[in-house]
């Protein structure tokens, strides 16, 4: 299926959910308020849903777009290579500022967090009907 690229803007929830969503396998549904629908997170849509989105945002309204298991797989990977660069433009540059005593606790949490994320012991959503805002 072909899809059309979008420009939002996701919150730290959102992209967290659709992060366990691309892990899972699962849809999602995000809820985009009239705000959101112009920025620099890219979300890929169907014909229907893009329609739909362009009605929205020329309406300034908020909408919910239901992403299927092939848009969340698609989606999460670009979220994930998004936030790749991001850490590691940020870390040379706070590294030196924490000292050696810092650098030995980041090294242990920076280790610590890659074994979670590895391990699939990472982030858990409590609730699975929590909405992201």
């Amino acid at each position: 299926m072909n899809y059309l690229d979008v420009g939002v803007t996701l919150t730290d929830c959102q992209k967290r959910s659709l992060i366990e969503a691309h892990k899972k396998k699962q849809p999602i549904v995000l809820r985009l308020s009239k705000d959101q629908l112009a920025g620099y997170d890219k979300i890929s849509l169907t014909k229907t849903q893009h329609d739909a989105f362009i009605k929205h945002k020329n309406g300034r309204i908020g909408m919910d777009i239901r992403m299927s298991k092939s848009q969340v797989q698609k989606v999460g990977g670009s979220i994930f290579s998004a936030i790749i660069p991001l850490i590691r433009s940020i870390l040379p540059s706070v590294l030196p500022a924490l000292g050696s005593l810092g650098m030995a606790a980041a090294t242990g949490a920076i280790s610590g967090a890659t074994h979670n994320a590895v391990s699939g012991a990472g982030h858990r959503v409590k609730n699975k009907n929590k909405i992201c805002k």
